[in-house]
């Protein structure tokens, strides 16, 4: 969760005073790359700064810096540890348990139930979590 909330300061000081906070922002890439999966919320954000200021050509600038460099330094830990996405999600859909099957049709076939299940149960408890 620090690393997550470093990478977000990073993304933000970037946005708000340039690129000389571009290192902050690798090395937090490069450090998040070991877990994986919490480098992509950042990957996305990025993405989604870069899509939404598109029209401005300074940020459009900027922001591709930020999305290549946090792209390449999430890469190494990605290529020398591998990211098993489907035998995860196979484990995931099987009630993280070793599931009979991990193939792709596995996960294709459990997965929009499981969204699904995951969407009715978020929003039906919603409010009782929220203290209303």
């Amino acid at each position: 969760m620090l690393l997550e909330s470093l990478g977000l300061l990073a993304l933000v000081l970037i946005a708000d005073r340039g690129l000389r906070w571009l290192p902050l922002w690798i090395m937090t890439m490069l450090v998040l790359s070991i877990t994986r999966d919490a480098t992509a919320i950042l990957g996305i954000s990025a993405v989604a700064l870069l899509i939404s200021q598109r029209h401005d050509r300074s940020a459009l600038r900027r922001n591709s810096w930020v999305v290549a460099t946090g792209g390449l330094a999430a890469l190494p830990a990605l290529l020398l540890g591998g990211a098993p996405v489907r035998e995860n999600l196979a484990y995931v859909l099987s009630g993280f348990e070793i599931p009979p099957d991990s193939s792709w049709s596995f996960v294709v076939h459990r997965y929009p139930g499981q969204l699904w299940d995951t969407f009715s149960d978020d929003l039906t408890s919603w409010p009782r979590g929220m203290g209303c």
